[in-house]
């Protein structure tokens, strides 16, 4: 005769082997990926742009501006989740500041603009040809300095045009930060090393508490992209990746405490009386 189910508690679920090898191959995979270089595309009123722009911009005042959006003389990109890479390589930047052209197609007040992180400068550029594409390197014993979220800033002498009351820099046309080869290798953030592991192990336990195949769809779905999106490809998403990820698990632990559908009951038979 059947008694009650009894329910697993999360101190039996700890004390199961796969929910350590799901921790430790959380461990191998945030190692993994972040062993291939990030890729950053500056692009003014896109996604990334809003996302690793710091102070110093003013907000766009027209069509034109959303394109080229203008600093205040000082402005920075925060590249997120960077990391530290190792050895004496180094990253590329290729951006292309300018102030555009006056009525007669003549550069606006050419000025030199100063590249900068940590203090320590990086190179400079001459707006004599607005937008012109310029590339300078960025070290990684600079990078890893700076880690795991390094800013670069933006500096330049300001004017003031007739009719506005903003002290304008210059105007960023695109950029990018990018590695001349695929691998490079990296130390992750100590945040990610600690994060990524226990939000695979806590997938584990979802799954053990959840027997929905949709439920498990997801969650691989959502592991999937944390690391191949915000990790592996473009590390400035990885806070929006990882949002949607932990909420989706949440919701699936939630759940998991209705007694008609979790799958962390179980019925134990017991033994035939020897009356």
């Amino acid at each position: 005769m059947a008694t009650e189910p009894q329910k697993i508690t999360f101190k039996g679920i700890l004390r199961e082997r796969n929910t350590w090898l799901v921790f430790v191959i959380g461990f191998a995979a945030i190692i993994f990926f972040y062993q291939f270089s990030s890729l950053y595309i500056i692009l003014p009123d896109n996604f990334t742009f809003s996302a690793i722009a710091s102070d110093g911009w003013y907000p766009a005042s027209s069509p034109q501006e959303q394109l080229r959006p203008w600093t205040n003389g000082d402005a920075a990109l925060r590249f997120s989740n960077l990391g530290y890479p190792l050895g004496n390589d180094s990253y590329e930047l290729s951006i292309n500041p300018g102030r555009g052209y006056d009525d007669k197609g003549n550069p606006i007040s050419p000025v030199t603009v100063t590249i900068s992180m940590g203090g320590q400068i990086l190179g400079y550029i001459d707006t004599g040809k607005p937008y012109a594409n310029n590339k300078i390197a960025v070290p990684y014993a600079l990078l890893r300095e700076n880690g795991p979220d390094p800013t670069i800033r933006i500096a330049s002498p300001t004017f003031t045009p007739l009719g506005d009351t903003r002290k304008l820099g210059v105007q960023l046309g695109s950029g990018e930060l990018l590695h001349h080869s695929l691998f490079s290798p990296t130390i992750p953030p100590l945040l990610l090393i600690i994060g990524v592991p226990l939000y695979y192990m806590m997938c584990a336990i979802a799954m053990r508490r959840w027997p929905s195949k949709w439920g498990g769809f997801l969650l691989n779905l959502s592991a999937t992209t944390v690391l191949i999106l915000g990790v592996g490809i473009f590390r400035v998403f990885f806070i929006y990746m990882f949002l949607v990820a932990f909420v989706t698990l949440l919701v699936l632990l939630v759940f998991s405490w209705r007694r008609d559908i979790a799958a962390w009951w179980s019925s134990r038979q017991q033994r035939p009386s020897d009356a």
